[in-house]
């Protein structure tokens, strides 16, 4: 989405704090509304930014679980995939 807003310099905070929020991207989101529904009740806190791996129960990324993760939705794998 970041490559799509108009705005990359707005802060989050300061776009979730119009009301109505006013976010404007170079091409039309399909389900626009939506997104917009999923972000209008984010509580912002003061802090560094955490990255949680949710597909781990430690919240830390490794290539087991999104592999694991990818084979269960579906992604076929075969050798010569892995060495692509």
């Amino acid at each position: 989405m970041f490559n799509i807003v108009l705005r990359k310099e707005a802060k989050v905070a300061h776009v979730l704090s119009v009301v109505p929020i006013n976010v404007e991207f170079r091409r039309a989101l399909v389900g626009r509304n939506h997104i917009v529904a999923r972000v209008a009740n984010i509580n912002l806190q003061h802090g560094n930014d955490v990255f949680v791996w949710r597909l781990q129960k430690s919240g830390l990324f490794t290539v087991n679980s999104m592999y694991s993760h990818l084979v269960c939705n579906g992604l076929k794998v075969s050798q010569s995939s892995l060495a692509a």
